[in-house]
């Protein structure tokens, strides 16, 4: 009764519904008889796929169809222990699917734990995605920072910001009750700025107005694990006083347990101590100390964009109202988040990228595999077919079946992720300070979607294809050729060609990298030790102190047995430490309004030169002649050299840098401050006994060259330096070579990482064209015994199967040289010395990978020189 009544009313609802206007419309143009005969034809249809709905539907998937049906939970779980039943009874497949799964799945969980920890979960701040960050920039050159006198400009005229708060760097000496001083990292900030992130201290209050007010009363928070370590979270730390750099502070608060400092982690990826609310050094008038960052928040409405606009107009002003300081200077903001990640999204889009083409290929890999099972369980299909089932009764439990291999993949998966995650700590440490980089239910719920609607994706096709038309031959076996032979060989040809891809993307950086070792520094980083050394402030007060202090350091340390020269500078090379000062010749006046350049500037004393292995190109180097009451010093670099004195001698000729005069006596060789892949900059040097400024002499860092393994001598330097003085804070002693290497820390895991997934894909790839050719093997066999009995060598038939394969993996390395062309373009800024399309790569990388197909392809091959001729002629 209800078919009957549906197939009555459906026409005159679709009829009324539906065609109304359009039915006397079309009758007036071309006839109502016409019309009336097609609305019919349409009502038919449409009651015919009703009919055909409730069939496959309503009586299928509910109790009402017939006694004892069975619903929709009960089919699926007869589905799933079908699948279950199915998977336990091919172990050798299983095992297979699940490796190349849980590689493909691991990879991407991983990556994708990396690009939703730094690009998607939300900063742990109120309102984040308002958050800027002010810039500066001066013709090439730009600065995280700001001079305080253009903040407090910004401040009083910018409507796109809401609010700007302040923030420096500060070192300062912790010494622990029974423990050596330390030196550790510190800011100072105004009382905007923890406003603007929204901290709530987990104990005592942050700072206030009144705290910013000059000739405030000095005080300080604590991080919670400073709190924890030096107070045992004890909560009476409110209102005690503690001495740093030779200033007492009061403790008002102690920072929650979560908190992390966005230009901590954007400046030196250490997180602060301590932080103190403007100091004296927030009232400078000097414009050209941009020292400072800034953290705004825009203005409810306003846009990025406005923002910036708002910021070139202000800039612009300033620069005409000081020209000596802001001529070309530009400002910008940008947000947070870029600002944190901006210098590895690229590197994290790239590598996302060579994850999902493993998972490409392994799913190519599964796929190929699903195929060759359905072919090999063609009689069960056909059979299933045979007593009634539709094609598509016969593919939802192959569905089902790749759906509970790829959930089963996911296990193994989740450990590799896991395991990569630990892989890519070194690289992700630098973004941990502000987000999370680890494996949660968002991480595992995004990739067990992606990878299983990209297993059923790939498995889909070898459903279809396993309960397709059949061409049996005349022994019932099943065809070899046809609609999913071509189908395995397409998806040989793709893997083929993303491992390629993937190969010659690796091979590219592994030869930029190779280049980027190759560079010439300009010091010695093989056979030397560095320590960072601060005196104590309140027994080294003045400059003298600090001469007679480190001078004390010096001889000592040129005691210690192995050591040779021994100097000291201010900021050490490869570090990203730097100060710059202004400079220009003396004998040529100051044009007005013209900005000089600019120059970094280093304090030396004892051998630092010769420690450094610093080449001197013409003149001297400092020694005893550039005592405190000698006439002021300098030595330059050749960059330097060719700046100011191009085609003539600078020795003898002096420079103005810092309001002074100084004479140059020497010129060394330039050392590529910022990395091998940095040109060299413009770089002074300042002997110690004359520096007069204490930021510049205050921390300094020893560098010690020596005879043997520097690992061994870098305990006696240590105690060296104790035995002078164990007040004297001790940070960072390590070797030269450790500096330089992380200094290209970056690429080197880029690059490894890259090498590891392509490496895995071509692994992948063997695997696949082995499992292709294994399975012809198999469904060959009759053949290949016939072949045998006519006289065919095991030679012949063993190439005649390498043959095809080897083919589809010739025409994928083609292909994927080509899109490698294409890709390597892409990668150009990352590459040094090298180019896009390097001969050697091209032509290395197919070569090995053909080689290493042809040795996949040709292991089971061998299998056919086992066969016996009788045997397989009687095989069914």
């Amino acid at each position: 009764m209800k078919g009957l009544w549906a197939s009555r009313l459906v026409p005159a609802v679709y009829r009324d519904a539906v065609v109304g206007d359009a039915l006397e419309e079309a009758s007036r143009r071309e006839g109502e008889a016409r019309w009336r005969t097609r609305l019919w034809l349409e009502s038919y249809l449409f009651t015919a796929a009703l009919a055909a709905y409730r069939q496959l539907v309503y009586e299928r998937f509910t109790h009402r169809s017939k006694p004892g049906g069975r619903g929709t939970m009960g089919a699926f779980t007869s589905d799933v222990r079908y699948a279950v039943h199915s998977l336990k009874r091919s172990p050798a497949f299983l095992a297979i699917a699940l490796t190349m799964l849980a590689v493909g799945i691991g990879g991407v969980t991983a990556m994708y734990s990396v690009l939703y920890g730094s690009l998607i979960r939300p900063l742990a701040y109120d309102g984040a995605g308002a958050l800027v960050v002010l810039r500066t920039s001066r013709l090439d050159e730009v600065y995280p920072a700001v001079s305080k006198p253009d903040l407090d400009d910004v401040r009083a005229t910018a409507r796109a910001l809401k609010d700007i708060g302040a923030w420096q760097p500060w070192r300062v000496t912790l010494t622990p009750a029974g423990r050596e001083p330390t030196r550790t990292s510190g800011a100072s900030v105004d009382a905007r700025y923890f406003r603007l992130l929204g901290v709530r201290p987990a104990l005592g209050r942050t700072f206030a107005p009144e705290d910013d007010i000059p000739g405030h009363e000095p005080v300080v928070m604590l991080s919670h694990a400073l709190w924890r370590s030096a107070y045992g979270e004890d909560a009476g730390v409110i209102g005690q006083s503690i001495e740093l750099e030779g200033q007492g502070y009061t403790i008002i608060g102690v920072q929650p347990r979560d908190f992390r400092d966005p230009m901590a982690a954007s400046f030196s990826f250490t997180s602060p101590a301590v932080w103190r609310s403007s100091p004296a050094e927030f009232e400078t008038t000097n414009r050209s100390w941009r020292s400072f960052r800034a953290l705004g928040r825009l203005t409810p409405g306003t846009t990025i964009e406005s923002a910036r606009m708002e910021l070139a107009d202000i800039a612009a002003n300033l620069a005409e109202a000081w020209p000596a300081t802001n001529t070309d200077v530009r400002m910008s903001v940008l947000p947070l988040r870029e600002h944190l990640v901006g210098a590895n999204r690229q590197t994290i889009a790239i590598l996302g990228a060579a994850v999902l083409l493993v998972l490409l290929i392994a799913c190519a890999n599964v796929a190929n595999l699903l195929l060759a099972r359905g072919i090999a369980r063609a009689e069960e299909h056909r059979l299933r077919r045979a007593l009634g089932a539709r094609r598509l009764q016969v593919i939802r439990p192959l569905l089902v079946e790749n759906g509970v291999l790829a959930l089963a993949g996911l296990v193994p998966g989740t450990l590799v992720a896991f395991g990569l995650t630990r892989l890519f700590a070194p690289w992700t440490r630098d973004l941990s300070m502000l987000v999370d980089i680890h494996i949660d239910f968002p991480v595992l719920l995004g990739s067990a979607v992606i990878s299983l609607l990209v297993v059923l994706g790939f498995g889909l096709a070898p459903a279809w294809q396993a309960v397709g038309p059949e061409r049996p031959l005349l022994d019932g076996h099943r065809s070899i050729s046809g609609p999913g032979a071509r189908l395995r060989s397409a998806l040989v040809v793709v893997e083929m060609s993303l491992a390629v891809m993937l190969l010659v993307s690796a091979g590219l950086l592994l030869r930029s990298f190779r280049e980027l070792n190759a560079v010439d520094l300009g010091l010695r980083t093989g056979s030397a030790v560095v320590a960072t050394i601060t005196p104590s402030v309140t027994r080294y007060a003045n400059a003298a102190g600090l001469d007679r202090v480190i001078s004390a350091v010096i001889e000592r340390a040129r005691r210690v047995p192995g050591v040779g020269a021994v100097g000291i500078v201010s900021d050490l090379p490869l570090t990203g430490a730097s100060s710059s000062v202004w400079i220009r010749r003396s004998d040529r006046p100051q044009v007005p309004g013209e900005t000089p350049p600019s120059a970094l500037y280093r304090t030396v004393a004892g051998d630092y030169f010769a420690a450094a292995g610093i080449e001197l190109v013409t003149g001297r180097v400092f020694d005893a002649r550039d005592h405190a009451n000698a006439p002021s010093a300098i030595v330059i670099n050749e960059a330097t050299s060719k700046a100011l004195f191009p085609g003539e001698s600078a020795l003898g000729k002096a420079v103005g840098i810092m309001g002074g005069n100084r004479e140059i006596v020497g010129v060394v060789g330039s050392v590529r401050e910022a990395g091998p892949d940095v040109p060299p900059p413009m770089a002074v040097y300042v002997p110690y006994a004359q520096e007069t400024e204490e930021w510049a002499v205050r921390t300094t860092t020893l560098l010690a060259s020596v005879g043997g393994d520097p690992r061994d001598v870098a305990p006696a330097l240590r105690q060296a330096i104790v035995d002078v003085d164990p007040t004297t804070a001790i940070n960072d002693v390590r070797t030269m070579a450790d500096v330089a290497a992380q200094a290209t820390s970056a690429t080197r895991f880029r690059t490894a990482l890259l090498t590891a997934f392509a490496c895995v894909a071509l692994t992948l790839a063997a695997l696949g064209l082995g499992s292709v050719v294994a399975f012809q093997v198999t469904q060959r066999r009759r053949e290949m015994g016939l072949r045998m009995a006519l006289g065919a060598t095991d030679t012949q038939l063993v190439a005649m199967m390498v043959r095809r394969g080897v083919g589809l993996a010739a025409i994928g390395a083609a292909s994927g040289i080509v899109f490698a062309l294409i890709l390597a373009r892409l990668l150009g800024h990352l590459l040094f010395g090298v180019r896009a399309a390097d001969p050697v790569v091209m032509l290395t990388v197919p070569v090995v990978f053909l080689a290493t197909v042809i040795v996949a392809a040709t292991l089971p091959a061998l299998h056919v020189t086992r066969l016996y001729p009788a045997v397989a002629l009687r095989e069914e």
